[in-house]
């Protein structure tokens, strides 16, 4: 309970930043694509032979930038996680995937390399909220097939922390921008009402990820940037 207080204390402190920030920055809007790979932290890692499943994720980026070292981010995202996992040291593989909807908040603190590029550190809080799911068994006598999947088995709502670094370049007044990313739930993705569950299920997301930014707003600060 605690930790999903500091969190929404986080989420609200960057967006009550943000906010008084876009009044007078230079804001940057635009489409969000990228490759991620995604596991589950269990409290009982032994008893399932697992490994990381890849998946797409794509959204919208605002980017309000303050100054020209500091900037603002705020996304609407899809993405998958999950994991994929063995039992019973059998050849039978599952294959866990969550579809979520995510809002993550960041901060970025750039460096300049020159008039056009820039390098960047990142770091913030997102809110992810499950909409679907499913469960894949696959093996010698099941190959791809999708079996029973119960969305009430996981919570909705899930907190996490994410950081990362990249680069970004202007193309006149439109900007590219590179992401490698890394993002920890840590909120439980399972409920833990069942004895069968796991305690503790946390999402581990690794990611790069592309985005086009164009100009939304001129802000007075504009000339500093």
């Amino acid at each position: 309970m605690g930790r999903s207080i500091n969190i929404h204390y986080l989420l609200f402190s960057f967006a009550v930043i943000l906010g008084l920030n876009l009044c007078n920055a230079q804001v940057y809007i635009g489409p969000k694509a990228g490759y991620q790979t995604s596991i589950m932290l269990l409290n009982n890692p032994d008893t399932l032979d697992r490994t990381f499943v890849a998946s797409w994720m794509a959204g919208v980026s605002l980017m309000s930038q303050t100054h020209k070292n500091l900037g603002f981010q705020v996304e609407l995202l899809y993405s998958n996680k999950g994991m994929l996992y063995y039992v019973n040291d059998t050849k039978t593989s599952y294959e866990l995937r969550l579809s979520y909807a995510e809002l993550p908040i960041l901060t970025h603190a750039f460096l300049r390399f020159g008039q056009r590029l820039r390098g960047f550190v990142l770091a913030g809080a997102q809110v992810s909220y499950l909409f679907a799911g499913k469960e894949i068994r696959s093996g010698e006598e099941f190959v791809d097939q999708t079996f029973g999947f119960n969305l009430s088995e996981f919570n909705r709502l899930v907190y996490g922390v994410t950081g990362g670094l990249g680069v970004n370049y202007a193309i006149g007044t439109s900007k590219i921008q590179l992401e490698l990313r890394y993002t920890h739930d840590i909120g439980y993705a399972y409920t833990n009402q069942l004895d069968y569950r796991p305690r503790s299920s946390q999402n581990q997301v690794f990611g790069a990820n592309l985005t086009y930014f164009l100009p939304l707003s001129k802000g007075k600060k504009e000339s500093e940037n």
